[in-house]
Parts: structure tokens; sequence; C-alpha cells
């Protein structure tokens, strides 16, 4: 099967087929077409878009994207298509990607996989990769949430992520920083249909909140200026429930790395409750040189 598939770069004629693959996916965020083409079309050394394609046919049958920030990369995505599963689609993907991260100075690769989703976890395992994190999901009912007066000395703006200055700020999840910058660009120059929340005291930024609205509250990146400001990981949370109250939506996700228990701690005091976990792999990428 693999000696007839070749593994290229993608192009924007390929996003119906990706698009098509990952909405097939069962463990694959979703996220919409205009996503999709947006990363694949941003002109980016920080990130990779690959497909297989099948031979000579030229059907896309599976598809790798992923994100480097300095010596380092995070594989967000790897989906295959249905009828193509468990056919070494999956591994050609994964093995040209680290080859070209390679090329790119990269030294270690990283990725998650959702703690139900075994079959994935051995194939990582196999391939070499090691758990080295958890992140936590946690989810509270917006109704229930303990939200009372803002401190006048307090601004909640809701804006686009293109407009957050955020280098100074503590991520609740590890993987932010990797995906923040390509994801920035975009958000800037591509995609206007990113949402946040954004907390200020005297005009100086003290946390955020990027989100998606479906039928939950859905924090894709949160973040606040220390680990012990719970203030405005309180401030954050109740706008996004009344943000979610607003569209009828009841339910708030947020995740966040195991390590940081002062977050965590906090969530859990607000009512959040640890629902799902994550595990976060990690490779060393050997240059052949080296060996």
């Amino acid at each position: 099967m693999t000696d007839h598939l070749r593994i290229r770069e993608a192009r924007l004629s390929d996003i119906e087929h990706i698009f098509r693959i990952q909405q097939e996916s069962l463990w694959v965020d979703k996220e919409d077409k205009d996503w999709l083409l947006a990363f694949i079309k941003i002109k980016s050394r920080r990130r990779l878009v690959l497909v297989a394609e099948k031979m000579p046919e030229g059907i896309t049958v599976g598809f790798l994207s992923a994100y480097k920030y300095r010596d380092t990369a995070y594989i967000d995505v790897i989906a295959i298509s249905k009828d193509y599963r468990g056919k070494g689609v999956g591994s050609l993907l994964l093995d040209k990607a680290e080859e070209k991260l390679r090329e790119k100075g990269v030294k270690t690769v990283s990725l998650s996989v959702k703690k139900e989703n075994t079959k994935a976890l051995d194939f990582y395992l196999r391939k070499d990769y090691y758990i080295s994190k958890v992140v936590l999901v946690l989810e509270a009912k917006a109704s229930m949430l303990p939200c009372h007066g803002l401190s006048s000395e307090y601004t909640v703006r809701v804006t686009s992520p293109a407009r957050i200055r955020r280098n100074t700020l503590r991520r609740a999840t590890w993987w932010s920083t990797l995906i923040e910058p390509v994801d920035r660009l975009i958000y800037r120059k591509m995609y206007k249909k990113g949402e946040a929340v954004v907390v200020l005291k005297k005009k100086r930024i003290k946390g955020f909140a990027e989100y998606s609205l479906d039928s939950i509250v859905d924090v894709d990146n949160i973040a606040i200026s220390s680990y012990l400001d719970t203030e405005t990981l309180r401030i954050l949370v109740c706008k996004l429930a009344e943000i979610g109250s607003a569209k009828n939506i009841n339910l708030i996700r947020i995740y966040v790395d195991s390590s940081k228990t002062m977050i965590i701690k906090e969530l859990e005091n607000l009512g959040f409750r640890v629902v799902d976990a994550e595990f976060l792999l990690e490779k060393e990428l050997v240059n052949e040189n080296e060996e």
C-alpha cells in the first residue's frame, strides 16, 4: 500500500480533501474550512502541512499539520481517510514530517493524544515518543460559577486574538507558546473569526482567553500575568460564562497542564472539575551526522 503513496507539502487545491478527512476523523479537534485554508496559505517557516497522496490516481488519503517554534515543533494533527487507516499512511506522514523538521533545525517534536485513544498512544510509543506531561480538561456550568461584581480597577474587553500583546503572560498549557506565533499571524492577516477576552488593570494587560463557541465555550488558550493571579483568572472565567449565557451555552471547557497546580486549584475553587486528560508526548530528533 505505502509503495504507491507520495508525501508532499499541501497546496490550496487540497483543501476540500483535507477538510473532509478532518471531519470524518474521530480524535481530531475540528477546525472550519476557512481556518484550514488560512493555515495552508500563510507564508511562515513556523508551520508545516503535508498530505499523503495515493498514486497514480492523485487521491489525498491523509494529512499532517505542525507548528515550529525555535528548535521545538508541535504536531497538531495527523488524520487519515477512513478507508486507508491501519495501512501505514500515518507512519509515512510522521516520518516525512520529522525529516523536514530536522532539516529546519528542530531538536524536539511534541504532540498530544487523548487518553482514550490508546491505539494512537501505542503507535507513538512504538515510534520512540515518550509521555512527558499530562494536560487536564476541566469543565464547569456557567450558571453555577460564583461570579460577582467587577472591581473598578479592572477593564474587560472582547477583542480579536490578533490584538493581544502576550509575551510576558503565563500560559495554562505548554503547547500554547509553540502555536501562538503562527496563529496570531493568521488572525492578523487572514482569519477574522477568532474571539478573545482580555483583562486590563490600569491599561496594563493582566490576562486573556481565546475561545470558540459551539455547544460549549471551548477555551483554546488562557494566560494570566502570574500563576498566583487568581483574581484575573476569576474575571476571565466569569466573562466567558457571561458570553456563553448570552448564546444559551452553559458549559465552559478549559485545558491546563497538570503541573500548573495554582491555576487548577483556583478553577476547582470556582466549581470546575476534571473530566478528561490528554498525554503530551515528545521525541528527540537525532541528526544523522550525530549518530
